[in-house]
């Protein structure tokens, strides 16, 4: 199990031994005595205005060799690539002393993802092998001052500040040293 907090926020990551596929489990506790909202809920668009869950739970990058990166928060913007809108995941608000807890299960190998990249069309795919897992998971602390609304997904919420990239904080820990297969892509911009 790995455990890692900033200020009063407290992420404890469970991996299951890998077979067909990796499962997850992740716990996080507000410790502090204001909410705080959880960048957890990926989605993509289908069509004008209709927001589906995202294809896969987690955002996910080799980011260096042997190292594989799953993110649930706002994956970075490509440097090769002009992007017309930023994918802000919809969030969980997490209340004073509450906990909130996900269980993620993804097939393997995983595929590299990303919200500013489609599935691998035409280019070369090859399976390595990454050594390590690192997990990430970005949040803010609620000011007050935030516009929350309804998503279309689930019990999510929509957040905006005008500085909301500005308070967002993000937890990273290394979870696991193990042998999982990743679909590497070309056409990929690693984060």
């Amino acid at each position: 199990m790995a455990h890692e907090s900033t200020a009063s926020v407290i992420l404890h990551v469970d991996v299951a031994p890998p077979g067909a596929s990796l499962r997850i489990r992740f716990h996080v506790t507000n410790d502090q005595s204001s909410p705080v909202y959880l960048f957890n809920v990926l989605w993509e668009h289908a069509g004008k205005g209709t927001y589906i869950e995202a294809r896969m739970p987690v955002y996910a990058s080799l980011r260096s060799p042997g190292v594989l990166c799953l993110l649930k928060g706002l994956a970075p913007l490509p440097k090769a690539r002009e992007v017309e809108v930023r994918n802000v995941p919809f969030a969980t608000r997490v209340d004073p002393g509450q906990v909130f807890a996900e269980e993620i299960d993804m097939r393997l190998p995983i595929d590299e993802y990303s919200p500013y990249f489609s599935p691998p069309s035409g280019g070369t795919v090859r399976t390595v092998q990454a050594r390590e897992i690192v997990f990430a998971l970005d949040f803010i602390r609620a000011h007050g001052d935030e516009t929350v609304r309804k998503a279309p997904l689930d019990q999510a919420v929509w957040i905006h500040h005008p500085r909301l990239l500005e308070r967002i904080q993000r937890i990273e820990r290394v979870i696991a040293s193990l042998p999982i297969d990743v679909n590497k892509s070309d056409e990929f911009e690693a984060f």
